[in-house]
Formats: C-alpha cells, structure tokens, sequence
C-alpha cells in the first residue's frame, strides 16, 4: 500500500511500518486538512514514487502485533502518542 506524504511524494507504507517505531510514522501526517487538499491539487503527471528501504524483520514483527491486537486500537494509541510528541 502506498500513501502520500505532505511533500507530495508516494511512499510504501511498509517502509515507515518495517521501523518498528511509532515516531517514524510522523513524516506521513498531513499538518492540516487544507495541507492535504493543497497537497492533492498538486499532483499532475507521473506519480512520485519514493523508494524506501523495507526492513523485513521489522515489517514482520509489526504484521505480527497487528494480528495479536485490535488495529482500531493500535490507530488510537499512535495517535495519541503522536499528540503528545507535537504538543
């Protein structure tokens, strides 16, 4: 799966997941709905791919936790820690 950072450029998601940290995920977080909107209407021509490495190991421990947990509430736990890092 890829996802689109606020710099306009898609990435696979796995890259950011394989790291094992949460705070690695904070690059792929739009500031803003508008930043998100903006961003889109951005975009024209061939898509921007950025190539990531993907640790396996990494990925396959996080596809692990994710099996053994509920992912909603995975979703709400980055988040809020993700509050409290830009605080």
């Amino acid at each position: 799966m890829f996802v689109l950072r606020p710099d306009g450029q898609w990435v696979d998601f796995n890259a950011y997941a394989s790291k094992g940290q949460p705070e690695a995920m904070d690059e792929i977080v739009f500031p803003s709905l508008n930043k998100v909107i903006e961003t889109f209407g951005t975009l024209t021509g061939k898509a921007k791919i950025l190539s990531l490495p993907v640790d396996e190991a990494g990925l396959a421990a996080w596809i692990a936790r994710q099996k053994s947990g509920d992912p909603v509430q995975a979703a709400e736990e980055w988040a809020a820690q993700y509050k409290r890092r830009h605080r």
